[in-house]
């Protein structure tokens, strides 16, 4: 597992794309990948100025009968910069939206309703 995320790292120039994009830095970004956690699925965790998460596998595992060419699903690289873009960025975003009023959410909750079923998909709710 780590061998294949530590081969399909993605370029650390999108780190600082999203630093100037936001006009904040982190001291450390970090990326934890998960044997246990559910299939394609990842959290993002944040304290001070600790950015990071943690991951699932992209695909299912394959070859599992054979260590030398065992896949456990993390190699792959477009995956892992869109996971890394996505869940980096709450670390960004979440304190901003955070600090939205509850009149203005409420009063846009109508844009919600359309998407609510595919995000509940996805963990993510009201």
């Amino acid at each position: 597992m780590i061998e294949e995320v530590k081969n399909n790292l993605p370029d650390e120039n999108f780190i600082a794309e999203m630093e100037h994009l936001y006009n904040k830095e982190a001291s450390e970004y970090f990326l934890n990948a998960s044997l246990t956690m559910p299939f394609s699925q990842g959290y993002a965790v944040f304290k001070r100025d600790n950015i990071g998460y943690v991951f699932g596998s992209f695909t299912l595992p394959s070859e599992i009968d054979d260590l030398n060419n065992l896949s456990l699903g993390y190699a792959n690289a477009l995956q892992l910069r869109n996971i890394s873009v996505h869940e980096f960025g709450h670390s960004f975003v979440n304190p901003v939206v955070d600090k939205v009023g509850d009149s203005i959410i409420n009063n846009k909750e109508f844009l919600f309703e359309p998407i609510k079923k595919k995000m509940s998909e996805q963990a993510y709710s009201k």
